[in-house]
């Protein structure tokens, strides 16, 4: 497992991509998604975390999918967020320089 206070302190600064265990997503309407398994197959933008501590990630499946396209992982069974480390988004980058 990766260091998940390490991508706490990155997500603060700003969006970061990673790799997720996603399946068993496309059935996600709202509330904190907790049936993840560890097949990695999936990348998203995770945006920040709510005061409980679960993870908030942006799917790119649009704004019909889960929360307005967002979903919540819960802290302690996160579909390996914290195992891939994070990356910033090219955009992201441009936009710093």
């Amino acid at each position: 497992m990766g260091d998940c206070n390490a991508l706490r302190a990155e997500v603060l600064q700003g969006p970061v991509t990673v790799r997720v265990a996603g399946t068993g997503w496309k059935d996600y309407g709202s509330g904190i998604f907790t049936n993840c398994d560890s097949k990695v197959n999936h990348a998203v933008l995770l945006v920040g975390f709510s005061q409980e501590g679960n993870w908030i990630v942006k799917n790119s499946w649009g704004p019909d999918w889960g929360e307005q396209g967002y979903i919540q992982l819960w802290k302690f069974n996160n579909c390996e967020v914290c195992a891939n480390g994070g990356a910033r988004p090219l955009s992201v980058l441009i936009q710093i320089q």
